[in-house]
């Protein structure tokens, strides 16, 4: 967010950040900002111990009335045009009539894929999947209100992931194995799905991204018996 508020300011736009102090940047590197830090009400525990998703849903739930406050005062002091914010920062729906647009670090093609059925979402691994769940709609249906999404992408990204060769798709869909860039699982079901895939005795990719696994960092866990 910061680099896209360098970009704007080089533009000629002046650009007041109001920021929460869990994750905040060295302030004093932007002194070409106006910058209000706002109260989180985030614990230490908090930090470390909240799933993402419940991590983001605290700070929606802790931030909108300072947030609301600290633009109301911005408001009187300057004329502010228009909110840029993270997509997933729903106390920003509290904009005073602002203009409203969402930030994403997805490219533009992750909203051109075919309607997907519940079953071919990522899991998340979460105590409360429905609740989990509720968050990630609630903040959908918050984009939908936004005036414009900004992705950070250019043309001679994307063009090739529209018109893509798929003539490989039918080896992979017989072959590939992946859980994605947000899954995540315990060392018990990597083993589970491992012993599945060998006694399948069928060829398989199968693709494990670091992280994948709670408290590892790749494959040193799984089971040499594999």
């Amino acid at each position: 967010m910061i680099q896209l508020a360098n970009i704007l300011h080089q533009k000629g736009f002046n650009i007041t950040i109001i920021h929460i102090k869990y994750n905040c940047p060295n302030l004093s590197n932007y002194p070409h900002f106006t910058l209000h830090l706002i109260p989180d009400g985030l614990s230490e525990t908090d930090v470390s111990t909240l799933e993402f998703v419940f991590l983001f849903k605290l700070l929606d739930d802790k931030c909108v009335k300072p947030f609301r406050d600290c633009l109301a005062q911005s408001l009187s002091d300057d004329p502010i045009e228009c909110i840029v914010t993270d997509a997933v920062c729903s106390a920003t729906s509290s904009r005073r009539g602002l203009p409203l647009y969402e930030r994403f670090r997805n490219g533009r093609t992750s909203f051109g894929v075919p309607t997907l059925k519940v079953k071919d979402i990522p899991t998340i691994e979460t105590h409360d999947p429905e609740e989990a769940y509720q968050a990630i709609e609630n903040w959908v249906e918050e984009t939908k209100k936004a005036s414009g999404l900004i992705f950070y992408t250019f043309n001679e990204l994307e063009e090739p992931l529209w018109t893509q060769d798929r003539t490989s798709i039918s080896w992979l869909d017989t072959q590939y194995v992946s859980f994605g860039s947000v899954a995540e699982m315990h060392e018990e079901k990597l083993n589970e799905v491992a012993w599945g895939l060998a006694n399948s005795v069928q060829p398989f990719l199968w693709v494990v991204r670091p992280g994948l696994v709670h408290g590892s960092e790749w494959l040193e866990i799984l089971s040499k018996e594999v």
